[in-house]
């Protein structure tokens, strides 16, 4: 079979292993019209010759892959009956040859260039198939025959990728489109608990380059290679537009002097700290280099603060340093997940790795694709110096990888400090920030220190260590504790103690979580309804029905057809208006943050409580856990909760029922997955006689239509 879209040439193993081609073990990532990229197991060969049964020219296969079986729907293979149905064909039927009764044996792709190149072609009327003659043949090209169509046209595409070397497009094509609208389809997006992905060949290289290059330097720092997808590149020169953008930013400089003291102070400590240096004389002309654009930012909440980013996204010659990166395989640990197990025991804690992309090391040969100008002195009107960075920068597309298998690295190698230290740094951290809780002050703190003895042997700095128990932050030193926020005039004293845990607000000293969100009365087009909604923080749920209710309203707006910057018609807007009313409350709402805090340790048992419903506005899931102590008594906390709204389209309220009950499902595997607990029980409660039903009826379940 010939395939003009798939870039590859596939055999199938049954024709393989009679061949014996003395494959080779490969791995390949298969993308599909109708599924995402599969990564698979198979053998690659590159002694493979294919010729027309009729002639003994062969054609060389550059490389082929095998595959348990190549599908296609055998009744749209050309026969000489189809060819005599049409007028145009009927004088080159003869060359088509009686169908045989046998398996699709070889899929020839565009590697195959001279298979695929037409030697001669047969036109018919506009709407009629052409054929098409090869090397290898007649070939048929458009619909067959109504008679020999079952089921509407052909559909077999087997397009595949290879993804063994892949490189940054050298050509830029640009389009021009128009985008629809998809945020209902975010909206009606169901919670996802997915197992763990399969590693892709780009992330297999990724943990292969850092296993491999990752060591302890002779400053204390792990270092470890830019991971290249090609080994390493020769980038085009673009100091040039460096030096553009360097005085791009003079300008601003001086037409605001604060705004340049701020960013020279801040280029000043990265000096100083050795995050950066100024590169030789000697090797000023030494190659490769790419040369990094960096701009200035600042965070509201931290007013008098500058960050410098520097853009690893900027382009010349239509490639840029990113282009050329690998990204790694995600190796984040689930937030719900962390955030559960910080809301397990009573004595709580949080920390933070200080400049944590800054602490890894780039190899010394790598760091010159990290080179950047700068002014001596900060002196603007001296020549700019060329600098380099000696650090895996935040915005490089490979820095988020290399710093969280950097961080696991250093738990791993230094486990035999803590093991429960370890362990907290390997599957409690966000990134750079920490969370857990223990059962009481004493582990609480034994494990703290742990962790910042594991830190130290990297380099690592734990701190910003924040605990709802006095005890924990005063057996840590004064400079590792978090500094309490000043009080103004009138404020409340309660509010010095609140942190951010992951960008849910902790009050130490009630050991409460808040909500906090301020409403504007401007924002009524749809485009502030949206950023109204989004920008309510609540992964576990705890608020989820208020939120739902935002969610409807967004969703009505978008089944109006209202575009982006138009108001609100009267209808949507009350019940908008009604909406932010309801919303300031949630700054009185408190959530205790431990989930037992009536239910003393030691517990005897423990149970998980699942409840589904739907209606035809919504449906959703709250799970709770009951544990209960020494007594017998039981206990119950909700640990997380979800609301969906219902899709625009028609559905019916048993299949909502359903969806209900099966988000509940995959509820509980993400809390037995992330919690542990195997031991414990799950009950699933629904008062839907229709999910129960079906739950009865597995044997006839696929001719239930709901």
């Amino acid at each position: 079979m010939l395939d003009t879209i798939s870039d590859t040439t596939f055999l199938s193993d049954s024709v393989m292993n009679r061949l014996n081609l003395g494959a080779q073990d490969s791995v390949l990532t298969l993308t599909t019209m109708t599924s995402k990229a599969e990564t698979v197991e198979c053998k690659s060969f590159t002694n493979l010759r294919v010729r027309a049964y009729d002639s003994k020219e062969t054609l060389k296969v550059p490389k082929a892959y095998s595959h348990p079986e190549i599908s296609v729907d055998r009744s749209q293979i050309p026969t000489r009956d189809t060819i005599l149905s049409m007028s145009h064909l009927e004088h080159i039927a003869h060359c088509f040859p009686p169908l045989l009764d046998a398996p699709i044996a070889i899929l020839l792709g565009v590697n195959v260039s001279e298979a695929l190149r037409p030697l001669e072609v047969v036109f018919g009327e506009p709407g009629q198939p052409n054929a098409q003659r090869t090397r290898l043949g007649w070939g048929l090209v458009g619909e067959v025959a109504a008679s020999c169509k079952q089921g509407g046209p052909p559909a077999n595409a087997f397009a595949s990728k290879t993804l063994e070397q892949p490189r940054p497009p050298t050509r830029k094509s640009a389009f021009c489109f128009r985008t629809r609208d998809r945020t209902n389809e975010h909206l009606e997006t169901d919670f996802t608990c997915p197992d763990d992905p399969p590693s892709s060949q780009e992330d297999r290289k990724f943990m292969n380059i850092l296993s491999k290059g990752i060591e302890l330097n002779s400053e204390g720092h792990y270092q470890m290679p830019l991971p290249f997808k090609n080994g390493e590149t020769l980038l085009p020169p673009n100091r040039h537009l460096a030096l553009r953008r360097l005085y791009s930013l003079k300008r601003r400089f001086l037409s605001s002097p604060e705004h340049f003291q701020l960013y020279g102070e801040f280029m000043s400590q990265m000096v100083e700290r050795r995050d950066a240096e100024i590169v030789p004389e000697a090797e000023i002309s030494s190659s490769p280099t790419w040369y990094i654009p960096h701009h200035g930012v600042y965070n509201l909440n931290k007013p008098g603060k500058i960050r410098v980013v520097f853009d690893f996204a900027a382009k010349c010659n239509d490639v840029s340093l990113n282009d050329f990166l690998l990204c790694g395989p995600d190796q984040l640990n689930s937030l719900l997940g962390v955030l559960c197990r910080f809301r397990w025991y009573p004595v709580a804690f949080s920390c933070d790795v200080e400049r944590m992309f800054h602490q890894f090391h780039v190899l010394p040969q790598h760091r010159d694709y990290l080179r950047f100008l700068w002014w001596p002195n900060n002196d603007l009107n001296a020549a700019p110096v060329d600098h380099r960075m000696r650090v895996h920068l935040f915005g490089a597309a490979s820095s988020p990888g290399c710093a969280n298998f950097g961080l696991k690295t250093l738990a791993k190698d230094n486990q035999s400090i803590s093991p429960e230290a370890a362990d907290f740094i390997q599957n409690d951290f966000y990134v750079d920030d920490g969370l857990s809780s223990r059962p009481d002050r004493s582990t609480a703190v034994e494990l703290l220190q742990g962790a910042v003895e594991i830190c130290v042997k990297g380099n690592l700095r734990l701190h910003k260590i924040a605990s709802n128990d006095s005890r924990v932050m005063s057996s840590l030193s004064t400079t590792q504790v978090v500094k309490s926020s000043s009080v103004e005039d009138g404020q409340d004293q309660s509010k010095r103690s609140i942190e951010r845990a992951l960008g849910i607000r902790w009050n130490l000293e009630t050991d409460t979580l808040h909500f906090v969100h301020e409403t504007k009365a401007t924002q009524v087009p749809k485009r502030g309804v949206l950023s109204t909604v989004a920008s309510i923080f609540d992964p576990l749920g705890l608020v989820s029905p208020i939120i739902l209710r935002g969610r409807q309203i967004l969703q009505e707006a978008c089944k109006e057809g209202i575009s982006w910057d138009q108001d609100l018609p009267p209808s949507i807007l009350t019940r908008w208006n009604e909406w932010i009313h309801d919303l300031r409350s949630l700054s009185s709402l408190q959530v205790p943050r431990c989930y037992f805090t009536n239910a003393p340790l030691p517990w005897s048992g423990i149970a998980f409580h699942h409840f589904a419903d739907a209606s035809s506005k919504g449906y959703g899931e709250c799970s709770y856990v009951t544990p209960s102590d020494a007594e017998g008594n039981l206990h119950s906390s909700l640990l997380m909760a979800k609301a969906k709204v219902v899709t625009i389209r028609a559905v019916t309220i048993p299949r909502l029922e359903l969806q209900a009950a099966v988000l509940a499902v995959k509820i509980a595997r993400f809390l037995e997955k992330e919690l542990g607990h195997l031991e414990a029980q799950h009950y699933f409660w629904t008062d839907s006689r229709v999910v129960l039903g079906l739950l009865l009826a597995q044997a006839s379940l696929k001719r239930i239509t709901l």
